[in-house]
């Protein structure tokens, strides 16, 4: 689950910005919305067929330390090296563009 929403923090640096801030605020906030909606209903689905029917405090408590570990070791890691890859695409591709468009004009 923590590396499936790693991917949707990845994807999020590759949309392009939208120019309205507000709306740029709304569709991040319902992609979250969304994730997390999708993967609670999961979640609560098999505890309910693993554990026949049982829901128990410790495995809540294993979910939430599974993804604080998680995001803060390999999500955070996975994250900074994504971004600095994007950053540096996004230079090499704006850099050759311009030099296209040097040519051409």
């Amino acid at each position: 689950m923590a590396f499936c929403y790693d991917l949707i923090r990845v994807l999020k640096l590759l949309i392009p910005s939208i120019k309205k801030i507000v709306l740029k605020n709304f569709v991040f906030s319902f992609i979250d919305v969304f994730f997390f909606f999708i993967f609670s209903l999961i979640t609560f689905i098999m505890i309910f067929y693993i554990n026949s029917g049982e829901v128990r405090f410790y495995i809540f408590c294993g979910i939430f330390l599974g993804g604080v570990i998680a995001h803060y070791t390999l999500g955070n890691f996975i994250y900074i090296k994504s971004r600095k890859i994007i950053l540096k695409m996004k230079n090499y591709f704006l850099k050759k563009t311009l030099k296209i468009k040097k040519n051409i004009v």
